[in-house]
């Protein structure tokens, strides 16, 4: 499945680059953690979305696009 290939090459790199510190919840549709920047120590949120069905991708979708609120307030 070319997008699980595709989730994989991105978490990857994400992991070539920073470091996973710690889990800091987890939800219905995945786990955030946080992880650090290797070089400068700069820590981020990570949620990884784990989607099994189909019909669970309009919520997903929905859930991306409060988060994206929240965070850009």
């Amino acid at each position: 499945n070319f997008s699980h290939i595709l989730e994989t090459m991105v978490f990857n790199q994400i992991l070539n680059d920073y470091v996973i510190v710690r889990t800091i919840g987890r939800g219905s549709y995945g786990t955030v953690e946080l992880i650090e920047n290797k070089i400068t120590k700069e820590q981020f949120a990570l949620k990884t979305i784990e989607i099994i069905k189909p019909e669970e991708q309009i919520d997903i979708i929905n859930e991306i696009k409060i988060s994206g609120r929240i965070y850009q307030k």
